[in-house]
Parts: C-alpha cells; sequence; structure tokens
C-alpha cells in the first residue's frame, strides 16, 4: 500500500516538472517581440528632453546591444544618443569600437557608421579622418543598395557640413575643392527630393555660419578671453531685451484674448438682433392692413334720415291656391279663391338728430377703434425696426472698430514675435560664439557639437525603417 502511494507521488511530480518547464518555455517567443518593442521604445525616446527618459533609454539600448540581431540598430542609435547630448567622449569611445564591432558592414549599416564617425572627426579636428568619412559617404549616395531614408539623412548632414565650413572663418578640416565638388554633385543630383534636402540644409547651415564669421570679424582685433567677455555681454543684454519683449507681447496677447472675446459677444448679439429684425419684418408682411391705415371720416358716413314704424294692424285679402295633379301625372298649383290675413301696418317717420348722430356713432367708433388699433401695431412695428436698425447701426461700427483693433493687434504681436525671433537668432549665435571662446578658439563654432549637423527626425527614420530590409 504504502509502495503504491510512493508510486503515484512520483507519477504526479514527474507530471508537474513536466508542466513547469513547458510553461516556462512557452515565453520566448514573446519575450523576443517585447524585446524589439522595447527597442523601438527607447529609439523613439530620442525626441525626449527629460534627462530620466534618456538615461532609461540609453539602459535599454546598452541592454540591447548584447542581442546579436538588435546590436546594430542599439549601437547606431546610442551613439545618436550620445551625438544630440554632445557627449563626444562616449562618441570617441564607441567610434574606437565599431569597426570592431562591424568589420563588414551593409551599405545601409555603413552609411550610418560613417555619418556618426564623420561627427566625431570633425568635432574632434580629425582632418585626415573627416575627409575620409566624406569621400565614403560621397560614394555610398550613389550605391543603390543603400535605402532612400538612408540616403535623406546623408543628404542632409552633407548640406549642413558643406554649409557650415565653406566659409574662411570655419577653417574647414575638409579641402575647399573637395567641399565644392560635394556641392555641385549633390545639389544636381538626378533624384529630386535629395537634391532639394541637401540644398535646403545647405543654405540654413550656410546662413548661421556666415553669421557667425559676420560677429567674429567684427570682433577680429579681441582676444578669445576679450571676445568672450564681449559674447557674455551681449546675451546679457540680449536677455534683458527679450524680457522686456516676452513681457509687451504677454500684455499684448492678454488685450486680444479679451478682443477675441469682446469681438466673439458682438457677433452673438449680431446674431440675435438680425433675428429679431428678421421676425419684425416677418411681421409687418404679414399685417399688409398695418402699411398704411385709413383714419375714417365721421362726416363721410352716410345713414338713413327716416325709418319705418308699425302703425297697427290691417286685413288683406290675398289668393288662396291649392295643389292638383294634372293628366300628365304631375302636380300644379291652381287659385282656389281668396282669404283675409292680418298684416302689419308701417308708415315712414323722420329721425331726431340725436337719433342720426347715434346711428352714425354706431359706424364711427368701431372704425375708429380698429384705426387706432392698426396705428398703434403699425407704431410698434415701425419703432421696433428703427430700434434694432440702430443697434444693428451701433453693432457694425463695433465690430469694425474692435476688428480694426484686433487687426492692429495681430499685426503687433506678429511684428514682436519677429523681433523676438531677431533676438533668439541672434542670441544663438552669440551663444555659440562664448561656447568657442571658452573652448579652443573661433573655429570650434563652425564644429559639432557646436554647430548642428544631425537631422534627429531622420536618423530616427533610418533606425525604425532600415532595420526592416
Amino acid at each position: 500500500m504504502v509502495v503504491k502511494s510512493l508510486r503515484w507521488t512520483i507519477i504526479l511530480g514527474w507530471i508537474i516538472c513536466l508542466g513547469v518547464t513547458t510553461y516556462l518555455a512557452l515565453p520566448t517567443y514573446a519575450q523576443a517581440v517585447s524585446a524589439t518593442d522595447t527597442l523601438d521604445t527607447a529609439i523613439n525616446g530620442l525626441d525626449s528632453v527629460n534627462p530620466g527618459d534618456w538615461e532609461k533609454s540609453q539602459a535599454t539600448l546598452l541592454l540591447s546591444m548584447k542581442n546579436p540581431a538588435e546590436r546594430e540598430r542599439a549601437t547606431c542609435a546610442l551613439a545618436i544618443f550620445h551625438i544630440k547630448r554632445g557627449n563626444t567622449q562616449a562618441i570617441a569611445n564607441l567610434s574606437r569600437k565599431l569597426n570592431q564591432l562591424f568589420p563588414q558592414p551593409s551599405p545601409d549599416l555603413d552609411a550610418q557608421l560613417q555619418r556618426i564617425q564623420l561627427w566625431h572627426a570633425l568635432a574632434s579636428e580629425q582632418a585626415d579622418q573627416a575627409t575620409k568619412h566624406m569621400s565614403k559617404l560621397l560614394e555610398w549616395t550613389l550605391n543603390g543598395d543603400v535605402a532612400e531614408v538612408n540616403k535623406l539623412a546623408t543628404f542632409d548632414m552633407l548640406g549642413r557640413v558643406v554649409g557650415m565650413l565653406e566659409c574662411d572663418a570655419a577653417q574647414s578640416p575638409i579641402d575647399h575643392d573637395q567641399l565644392s565638388r560635394a556641392k555641385v554633385a549633390l545639389s544636381q543630383f538626378s533624384h529630386k527630393e535629395l537634391a532639394q534636402t541637401f540644398s535646403t540644409r545647405y543654405n540654413q547651415a550656410a546662413a548661421l555660419s556666415a553669421k557667425l564669421a559676420e560677429w567674429f570679424h567684427s570682433h577680429a582685433r579681441q582676444s578669445n578671453e576679450e571676445m568672450a567677455q564681449a559674447a557674455t555681454q551681449e546675451l546679457a543684454e540680449l536677455s534683458t531685451s527679450r524680457e522686456k519683449l516676452d513681457h509687451e507681447l504677454d500684455g499684448i496677447r492678454l488685450e486680444k484674448r479679451e478682443m477675441d472675446s469682446q469681438l466673439k459677444q458682438l457677433r452673438l448679439e449680431k446674431v440675435r438682433v438680425n433675428s429679431e429684425t428678421a421676425a419684425v419684418q416677418a411681421n409687418w408682411r404679414k399685417h399688409p392692413e398695418v402699411h398704411n391705415p385709413q383714419q375714417p371720416n365721421r362726416n363721410d358716413i352716410y345713414v338713413p334720415t327716416t325709418k319705418r314704424v308699425e302703425d297697427g294692424t290691417e286685413r288683406v285679402q290675398v289668393p288662396r291656391y291649392k295643389t292638383v295633379k294634372d293628366q300628365n301625372g304631375g302636380y300644379r298649383r291652381e287659385m282656389d279663391g281668396y282669404e283675409y290675413e292680418t298684416r302689419t301696418r308701417y308708415r315712414t317717420v323722420h329721425l331726431s338728430q340725436a337719433e342720426i348722430n347715434r346711428e352714425i356713432d354706431r359706424i364711427f367708433i368701431p372704425l375708429q377703434r380698429k384705426y387706432e388699433q392698426l396705428m398703434a401695431m403699425r407704431q410698434e412695428l415701425l419703432s421696433k425696426k428703427s430700434e434694432l436698425d440702430a443697434k444693428t447701426k451701433d453693432l457694425d461700427a463695433k465690430l469694425s472698430d474692435t476688428g480694426n483693433e484686433l487687426d492692429t493687434s495681430v499685426g503687433t504681436i506678429r511684428t514682436l514675435s519677429n523681433e523676438l525671433k531677431d533676438l533668439q537668432a541672434k542670441a544663438y549665435i552669440v551663444d555659440k560664439v562664448l561656447s568657442a571662446c571658452k573652448s579652443e578658439g573661433p573655429f570650434v563654432a563652425f564644429r559639432p557639437p557646436n554647430f548642428e549637423i544631425i537631422n534627429y527626425s531622420a536618423e530616427k527614420k533610418v533606425l525604425h525603417q532600415v532595420s526592416d530590409r
């Protein structure tokens, strides 16, 4: 009995162990899918401005780099995260490992790696490496195996690089001849969207570079320390101007909101007045009798001046008839002698003037009352219409004045906003200048991370889409 019980215990334990093992093996595929979703979420964290989100995404990317299936995407994503945060040392450490991590990268992966390494070479002032990576990127623009979204990111970056380095103040580590050849080739590329992307980014970067060069030229006789002091003072002045402008803008925007509310109320009132006016006009059309009521004239009323009154009775002989059947089967009436009947006798008498007046009043007074009612109704409608017309005119004037004031306010806001943008643009330039002056010199303003050469939105699309190829 004990042996049998022991046997069943062993069998039951074996079944439980088998079930647990099977259960633990089931989530493998789900975990793989979850890992991919987690990597995509980490890549999306590139848009976040919260340092906590970046730290979380970085931890996820470092974990994903241990997965061979996700290593390429995770590595490139981590590099873009460090670039966006300006972590030059982290990029330097990662760049040294790229050849070891990916000895034979695919064209798509190599295009991504070349962009990362070009950024590092420019940031660390490695002229030979910058020239090498730019040449390689130019080769990949002609390669059909590179995805279009990947090429778009390359054209975007090269447009920024050429525009950044083209002016003399940039002291370009890449030969100007190579920059010129790249500019001609990429701006005239057969693929219109890619060529347009290059030209747009080139124009933006060249304009920024020219403004930086202009600032340094205007302070050419100053040392780095003196330029840093000038930039610091200019930033402080710009900050004060921006604060004043922000305060002024806040006040005007508040006035605009109040005018918007007032305009809304005026328009609602105009709708109500228009509705009342329409009702009055409809009522006017419905009662044409009030348009021009005619006042009755008592003298125009005619009444008889005589009347018939009873004057006793009299007997009168009248014919009597009877109904007989004719030979055709019909009926006819024939006279059957005479008979007498009693009738009332009348006589005509003249009315007194008082009676005539009473008879005239009997007709005139109702007509006069009706006329007075119509006139009262007419006056009410006309008064209401006149009142509504006055309101409409007043509302139209207020709407026009408020609308003009609002237009003026909008124009002022637009002007001040443009002034604020100009101040922000100047502050951006001076901030880059200050950063360069505190570093190795003016040329640093024309290098990453001070000068942005990466389109993070484009790189994010590459990280999501190229991985599916």
